[in-house]
């Protein structure tokens, strides 16, 4: 079996071999080849260099970004393709801004094609195999978590199959002493059978004895009925008289009502007639106290129109004593 060659072996195979090392070179040709290489490879160099300036800045915003969206496309394994595709719109938005860093950088890529290490052609093989590379990494990490799944699914059924079974063992036990008592419970049931069949007997005699005392108190019952019958015939008769009492009472009660009525009516229109004439004497009084009033009011107008010179001296001295 040959040894299978590197992937970078067989895109880049080298381009002499060691004879060429061994021959003396090919005079002022490949001096001037070497040259215009040489001038070429710093043009190359100096175009390479702001572009990667540029990229480098521009990656340093998206650096960010683009590593939270890897992430979350790894933590979902079953959306491989969309993984693969933001990869392959990050490469190719790396190679736009490549390229557009110079105006002048395309045609000097079409010049200096044939001599640069990296072609385009190789180029696009190794993005091949780089992206076939990621999605081989890709699927052995969504098989990765998927057996994780499935071993942690085993490991949550394995200790629900302990628990189970430690469950069973502790009912197993349960039920062994549970039978044990229940063995025992037997025992003391038939002891206790034994001694309620001689209580039973026991109470069959007493029950021959009671079932003797109630005959002789249902006898003595009957007499009481009797007695009891007679008792309420005479209550009967006391009641007939109680209520012919109560009748006449009620009579006496009514009559004697009627009696007090009549005086309270004759007293009240007593005080009326006493309160008619106390209120006829109030108005005669009012009257006159209105009279005198209106009697004074018109001395009074009459002395103040007079002067206080034909006033006698008599007069205001007798006036102001009353």
């Amino acid at each position: 079996m040959a040894k299978e060659e590197h992937w970078v072996q067989r895109l880049f195979s080298p381009q002499f071999t060691v004879q060429d090392l061994f021959e003396p070179p090919g005079g002022e040709d490949s001096l001037t080849f070497e040259k215009r290489s040489k001038e070429r490879a710093k043009k190359v160099e100096k175009i390479y260099n702001l572009a990667t300036k540029k990229i480098q800045e521009e990656e340093k915003r998206k650096r960010k970004d683009y590593i939270s969206k890897m992430i979350v496309h790894e933590c979902e394994p079953k959306l491989p393709e969309k993984d693969s595709d933001s990869k392959n719109t990050t490469t190719a938005c790396k190679n736009t801004t490549l390229y557009s860093g110079d105006s002048n950088f395309g045609s000097d890529i079409e010049d200096y094609e044939d001599i640069c290490i990296w072609k385009s052609k190789d180029l696009a093989i190794i993005r091949q195999e780089m992206r076939e590379k990621h999605l081989e990494l890709k699927a052995q990490k969504i098989q990765l978590l998927n057996l994780n799944a499935e071993i942690a699914e085993l490991k949550t059924k394995y200790k629900k199959t302990e628990e189970a079974y430690e469950n069973v063992q502790q009912a197993l036990s349960l039920s062994k002493r549970k039978s044990q008592c229940y063995a025992l419970h037997v025992q003391q049931l038939e002891k206790d059978n034994l001694k309620k069949d001689l209580e039973l007997q026991a109470a069959k005699e007493e029950l021959k004895e009671k079932s003797k005392t109630v005959s002789n108190l249902s006898r003595d019952l009957h007499k009481a009925k009797m007695e009891i019958q007679s008792l309420v015939l005479q209550n009967k008769d006391l009641q007939k008289q109680g209520i012919q009492s109560k009748q006449q009472q009620e009579i006496r009660n009514v009559a004697l009502i009627e009696k007090e009525k009549l005086q309270y009516s004759l007293h009240l229109k007593k005080l009326h007639q006493e309160m008619e004439t106390i209120r006829e004497e109030m108005n005669r009084e009012k009257l006159l106290h209105a009279r005198n009033l209106s009697a004074l009011d018109l001395l009074r107008k009459h002395f103040s129109s007079l002067p206080t010179s034909k006033i006698p001296d008599n007069f205001k001295v007798n006036f102001i004593q009353k």
